[in-house]
């Protein structure tokens, strides 16, 4: 059984017109952990120095804590080497798999006595600035730092070929030592045609209820553990700091939504990001531990890449209403939604809406099937390596009709 506890108290603090403090305290515990001093402080502040209110200032700092996933506790209890056992087979034969090859005994999955939930401080920073009625920006800084990651310790590797325990191969203890540094730098433009009001929403053509985003991510993630059961090839953290699995330098999306002619909601948006790492490998057991992660000398974890990523995707939307509206019933109509409409627009198009509707829509993933390439092998011995594999996201359409009362 697995229990998780929380309490949390937070305040916002209105000094002033302009000025907003927001201090907070949260404490976690769990069972299975003897982690207990799982306090969390965090405090934001908010400002806004301009009289006209165009500017905003937000600053924030917190930690915060990861509980233990369920899934690493139960492999763990489960695959103990007793309860249920895993075997590796040494050059088992092939086709014929009862010949050939060398069973040896079990290996078995342990919690560390002092492992710890992991703990998060999150520093940010940023500024929102209205450059004119129609166009905003907002910039944001964020710096992360993570301690007590789980990563896997081999506590029976083979010392000169001979394992301390010859009862069993791997004994893979979960330890909670690992670390990793996260910085990130993101920029939003946004722009909306539509002046707020009624007006906006009445005319059948109006180009105006349009709206786009653009957003620029840049960042860097390291860290020196791949999960909580990967052991570093060389059997130390000292050599595994790295690209995250998940560090993607840069990424972009850019969105133009529009309901210029009324009743149709049409939206295009393209997504990239540069590719993730991946690590080289030999391919062979270098170090004799039945664990292929031996990596040539001189070569990093994560250290190559795959190619960048792209995809266009757009969806379209059309409403038509028709009955009278049943009297008391308007505000159960599910409103069309305008695009900086306000409020006020909205509602204006509910109200034209009549009391039933039917929506017919189209969704496109991937609209030019652009082949964005994953699944490249990092193992030098494969005859795939430093190839892809697969494609991720082909084209999908979706054509999709709804009747609504």
């Amino acid at each position: 059984m697995n229990t998780q506890a929380g309490a949390y108290i937070q305040d916002d603090i209105r000094v002033s017109k302009a000025l907003t403090l927001s201090p907070g305290l949260r404490y976690e515990a769990q069972t299975h952990l003897h982690d207990l001093g799982n306090v969390g402080p965090r405090f934001g502040v908010t400002w806004a120095p301009s009289k006209s209110g165009r500017t905003t200032l937000r600053l924030s700092y917190g930690v915060f804590y990861n509980w233990l996933n369920a899934i690493t506790y139960e492999q763990t209890l489960r695959v103990d080497g007793f309860r249920q056992q895993q075997i590796d087979i040494v050059n088992p034969g092939y086709p014929a798999r009862e010949t050939g090859g060398v069973v040896l005994p079990t290996s078995r999955y342990l919690l560390g006595d002092d492992v710890q939930m992991i703990r998060t401080r999150r520093l940010s920073t940023g500024i929102d600035q209205t450059l004119s009625p129609k166009l905003r920006l907002s910039i944001t800084y964020s710096n992360v730092r993570q301690a007590d990651l789980l990563r896997g310790l081999n506590l029976n590797a083979p010392v000169n070929g001979i394992r301390p325990d010859p009862a069993f191969a791997n004994v893979i203890e979960v330890v909670s030592d690992a670390s990793a540094h996260t910085q990130q730098l993101a920029t939003t433009l946004n722009l909306n045609l539509a002046p707020p009001g009624r007006a906006t929403s009445l005319p059948r053509w109006n180009w105006r209820r349009t709206n786009a985003r653009l957003t620029y991510w840049v960042a860097k993630a390291e860290n020196n553990t791949d999960g909580a059961f990967n052991v570093p090839s060389s059997g130390t953290l000292s050599t595994e700091w790295g690209p995250s699995l998940g560090d993607r330098r840069h990424r972009v999306s850019a969105q133009i939504n529009t309901q210029a002619l009324k009743n149709l909601n049409a939206g295009v948006t393209l997504a990239g990001n540069s590719g993730a790492p991946y690590t080289i490998t030999t391919g062979i057991d270098n170090n004799g531990d039945l664990i292929f992660n031996d990596r040539p000398a001189g070569v990093s974890r994560n250290s190559a890449r795959m190619p960048w990523q792209l995809t266009w995707s757009s969806n379209f939307s059309y409403s038509i209403g028709f009955g009278a509206p049943a009297v008391g019933r308007a505000s159960a109509i599910a409103p069309i939604q305008e695009h900086g409409g306000g409020e006020r627009g909205d509602r204006g198009a509910a109200q034209t809406a009549g009391r039933y509707r039917l929506v017919l829509s189209v969704q496109a993933q991937n609209l030019t099937n652009r082949a964005n390439y994953v699944g490249f092998s990092g193992v030098m011995t494969s005859q795939f390596f430093q190839q892809a594999t697969a494609v991720a996201n082909p084209r999908k359409i979706d054509i999709g009709m709804s009747f609504r009362f």
